[in-house]
């Protein structure tokens, strides 16, 4: 069975899910590129591996083409910029499509609450993309913790301090060379064009502590269990990055 995939957002983050689908050995085949700027959508289509990829400017417009019978997908990957999310979420499952989406779920946890209640109501397949639990070294330490060889917890610690491994140094393929060659981040500089930097304005996007600190809370929850209290000292890891 091959699973017919459409992608919504082109930009960099795209370029994870490529690598991926490309180890999945044809298991999953994308077969439309969905961005308002088609440099970006054609990427995608060069990438994926398929001659035959669809570029829209719209979700809209891929879903009207799905519906004619002129474009076939029954799966979404939601890679848009956060705020974003909940329109095309909320789209998608009035679609019937079964999603992944990228996280965070939304800016707010209000339009977090509405994807995820309108989620429920339909039958499709929907899950966050938060790949911190399947980190082998989180997967095996809240194996070890479960077990009680490590004992009672009483502290966890997670730290950024370094640059988006893989990309600054190393070996690049040749999607991690059209995608990201400089640290994770820099393309967020005020100094960049406007479509670059989205993650770093308070309206477009969610601040460190829901984008890359997302990541974080997913793996200190497996590790330590839910949370119940939040004391917190604020600051700006980035010093251009709103949000936090």
């Amino acid at each position: 069975m091959v699973i017919e995939v459409a992608f919504c957002g082109c930009g960099d983050v795209a370029a994870h899910h490529l690598k991926a689908i490309k180890q999945l050995n044809d298991k999953i085949l994308v077969t439309a590129a969905i961005d308002p700027c088609i440099e970006r959508a054609e990427n995608v289509a060069k990438f994926s591996g398929n001659r035959a990829v669809q570029i829209f400017p719209t979700l809209t417009k891929a879903l009207e083409a799905r519906e004619k019978g002129e474009c076939r997908f029954d799966s979404l990957f939601i890679l848009t910029p956060h705020h974003l999310h909940v329109a095309n979420a909320l789209e998608a499952l009035k679609a019937g499509l079964h999603i992944l989406l990228e996280k965070p779920i939304a800016p707010s946890l209000e339009d977090a609450l509405l994807i995820l209640n309108e989620a429920k109501k339909h039958k499709t397949v929907f899950m966050v993309a938060e790949n911190a639990q399947y980190w082998p070294e989180i997967v095996k330490g809240q194996e070890l913790i479960n077990s009680g060889l490590i004992g009672e917890i009483s502290a966890v610690r997670a730290v950024y301090n370094e640059k988006y491994a893989g990309h600054s140094e190393g070996k690049k393929s040749d999607i991690d060379s059209r995608y990201r060659q400089t640290d994770f981040y820099d393309s967020i500089d005020r100094s960049k064009r406007k479509e670059d930097r989205w993650r770093a304005e308070k309206n477009n996007a969610s601040g460190m502590a829901a984008d890359g600190g997302s990541h974080w809370f997913r793996g200190i929850r497996m590790l330590a269990g839910d949370i119940s209290d939040v004391i917190a000292v604020t600051d700006r890891v980035i010093p251009y990055m709103e949000g936090e």
